[in-house]
């Protein structure tokens, strides 16, 4: 799959003119979030009870953490492509104790140690469905910070999607970037 960038009309010629993306942007079909096993996302690390329901398409599954566990923390790691992140998507209903996430922290790495931010916020007290769009931003890993909750107990999060792209070649110098992390541990190599 590619991503289509646009399209136009030529009534003359009768056809229709699409421009994709360039051939190493993969699509994803089926479940759109990054964070699934079939588009080669592995959960590698994961705090509180149950990390791997954070991402797993069941909207009233979730992850939990107790006030004596936050801030709490979920990585993922792609196992063989660079992700092109274009955005996220946060459902907070609280799960079935009614302990919603107050605040949260998604962080992109390349290497798994220096991880830059990508996105944070502030979610409301009850069910609450946000999408955050900003810059794109290239990583192999992404973690998910459970900082603090609404309630005493502690916090819930019900389902995290991570939106994109999966790419062969993100700095496009024609070497495969998941050869050039496990070589230089950057994309500043060519």
């Amino acid at each position: 799959w590619q991503s289509t960038i646009g399209s136009d009309v030529d009534p003359v010629r009768n056809l229709v003119r699409t421009r994709v993306a360039a051939s190493c942007a993969v699509r994803l079909a089926g479940n759109p979030s990054l964070l699934q096993p079939q588009h080669g996302c592995a959960l590698v690390a994961g705090g509180g009870s149950a990390p791997q329901q954070a991402a797993d398409g069941n909207n009233l599954s979730y992850w939990r953490a107790g006030t004596d566990q936050l801030p709490a923390e979920i990585v993922w790691v792609f196992t063989n492509r660079i992700a092109l992140v274009e955005g996220v998507s946060i459902l907070n209903a609280g799960g079935a104790s009614n302990e919603p996430l107050r605040t949260f922290r998604l962080d992109l790495s390349l290497d798994g140690v220096q991880y830059s931010p990508y996105v944070s916020g502030v979610l409301a007290g009850s069910e609450d469905l946000r999408n955050f769009e900003t810059n794109t931003m290239v990583c192999r890993y992404v973690k998910v910070v459970m900082e603090d909750a609404c309630s005493a107990e502690g916090a819930t999060l019900n389902e995290i999607s991570v939106r994109g792209s999966l790419i062969a070649d993100a700095d496009q110098d024609g070497l495969g970037d998941d050869w050039e992390i496990q070589c230089f541990r950057s994309l500043a190599n060519d």
